[in-house]
């Protein structure tokens, strides 16, 4: 059996050259983590997004740390720090998929299911 949950190391993309693995829970920080997360999940919508890679911008700015609004009427694209302007979700029915620009927008906004509304805020926590 792998002892591959036993380490932090996890919570670092392998495609993310700007952190490094934490070798250990007690030295894990920011640092060592590249993935947002959703606060709020929900298992009543399968395709609700859980977390994912976290190199994504709102209307073309990078995003930063700590806990973010996502607006519906807002650009959302995928940088090209990480998988070629394509970005891995972790799924409420427990699946995993890499989804390319057009896909970001529409995933994310599944995490209230409220795609197609506008000025609608969702906070996810971006941790980089």
């Amino acid at each position: 059996m792998s002892n591959e949950l036993s380490t932090p190391k996890i919570l670092t993309c392998r495609s993310d050259d700007e952190r490094v693995s934490a070798n250990s829970w007690p030295d894990l920080n920011n640092t060592n983590i590249s993935y947002f997360v959703n606060p709020s999940p929900s298992d009543v919508y399968p395709q609700m997004v859980l977390s994912g890679d976290d190199n994504f911008a709102i209307d073309g700015v990078p995003v930063n740390s700590g806990v973010l609004n996502l607006w519906t009427n807002r650009s959302i694209s995928w940088t090209a720090k990480r998988h070629h302007f394509a970005g891995n979700l972790a799924l409420a029915d427990g699946s995993v998929s890499q989804v390319s620009l057009s896909g970001l927008a529409s995933a994310l906004g599944q995490i209230t299911n409220l795609v197609g509304q506008t000025d609608v805020p969702t906070n996810v926590v971006v941790i980089p």
